[in-house]
């Protein structure tokens, strides 16, 4: 487990915690294992996942490509 939860975003770093963990977004991507998203962008942008991805230059775990 990570000592930190990074924003695949804006790149805010958090202390890792059962309540920090639960706030923020989390998607699984095949080349990157699991990004995560702050709450505060998680709340600006309805489709964070997509950002994230995009943000990450990946693609999600099981589609094989973005579009």
């Amino acid at each position: 487990m990570a000592l930190y939860l990074t924003c695949g975003i804006c790149g805010r770093k958090q202390a890792d915690g059962l309540l920090s963990r639960g706030l923020w977004g989390q998607l699984e991507a095949a080349e990157h294992g699991t990004l995560r998203v702050c709450p505060g962008c998680k709340e600006r942008h309805a489709d964070w996942q997509s950002v994230v991805i995009e943000a990450a230059g990946t693609v999600p775990a099981g589609t094989g490509s973005l579009g």
